[in-house]
């Protein structure tokens, strides 16, 4: 509430410029998704700088981004192609919960989660449909694990 009542009031003067620091850190799904949409709602007519490690924030707030790693630009543009770039190139398979090492010393992993007993590996690179993976949708935490090597 304090959030809400804080970005409420800064929109009050119609700013120019503001500059949110991981805005829905710490709120639950559903008030995260009310505080992007007043978010959304607040920024129309002015400059919204959001700093975020919640890659969902960024994906439906932001129609341009920039990904900064050790104080370094990655890269920047618009988001949807940014993540367009990756088509055809991001790869999904499942594998034991054991087999992690094996898979990140012959492969680009890129993220990894665990689903039923089982991990659902995320992998960058081309032709891995011969080493048992799927073509997968790419995402914006492929993209951003992508560029800062989060994954090996």
């Amino acid at each position: 509430m304090r959030q809400r009542f804080g970005i409420a009031t800064v929109f009050l003067t119609q700013p120019r410029l503001v500059i949110v620091d991981e805005p829905t850190a710490g709120l639950d799904p559903t008030e995260r998704r009310r505080f992007q949409c007043m978010l959304a709602e607040a920024a129309e007519g002015c400059v919204l700088l959001l700093s975020s490690h919640i890659v969902e924030d960024i994906a439906g707030l932001c129609d341009r981004m920039a990904l900064l790693h050790e104080g370094r630009l990655k890269l920047q543009g618009d988001p949807t192609d940014l993540v367009g770039e990756l088509n055809g190139q991001i790869w999904q398979r499942r594998v034991g919960l054991n087999e992690l090492d094996a898979w990140r010393s012959k492969t680009k992993l890129l993220a990894w989660r665990p689903e039923r007993g089982q991990l659902v590996l995320r992998a960058y690179g081309e032709g891995l449909q011969s080493e048992g993976f799927d073509p997968a949708e790419p995402d914006l935490e492929d993209l951003y694990n992508l560029h800062v090597d989060a994954g090996n």
